[in-house]
């Protein structure tokens, strides 16, 4: 099984999540603003297995590594564009399965302040800021709303 076995389920996560990262690092010519876009990405698609997979869930919500490895690539795509929309409500969500919900809420205000298109982010966001989600459930709360929207 995929996920199965002794620590083999963190190994192989740890190396799709590498190999991906990996894959735009490798490519000089690609534009910054385009390796900002696929580290966002990344780290999105990573904390994005905790609402497909159940023992993807366990594993990641338990192992602060994993969130901190996705911090990296978000700070990554922030540092080379401040405003990229989604950039800061991942990181948001990570600061909260870190138990850093104060961070959290700053990197929420920060993406609200964007102005974002988005309309699950925009929904995700004003709940996270008026209390009626909890920050622990920002992203679960994102998929939901989007999944209503796309009906």
């Amino acid at each position: 099984a995929y996920f199965g076995g002794e620590g083999g389920a963190s190994h192989r996560l740890g190396e799709r999540f590498d190999a991906a990262a990996a894959k735009w690092r490798a490519e000089e010519q690609t534009p910054p603003l385009i390796q900002a876009r696929a580290w966002r990405n990344v780290a999105s698609g990573w904390l994005g297995l905790w609402t497909s997979h159940r023992t993807a869930d366990d594993l990641l919500r338990n192992d602060p590594a994993h969130l901190r490895r996705a911090m990296e690539f978000l700070d990554k795509a922030i540092a080379v564009k401040a405003d990229l929309p989604g950039a800061r409500f991942y990181r948001g969500v990570a600061l909260a399965q870190l138990g850093q919900t104060e961070q959290a809420m700053a990197d929420w205000r920060a993406e609200g302040e964007l102005n974002s298109q988005d309309g699950p982010t925009r929904q995700a966001l004003a709940g996270l800021l008026d209390g009626s989600i909890p920050p622990d459930r920002a992203f679960q709360n994102w998929l939901f709303i989007r999944n209503e929207m796309m009906r």
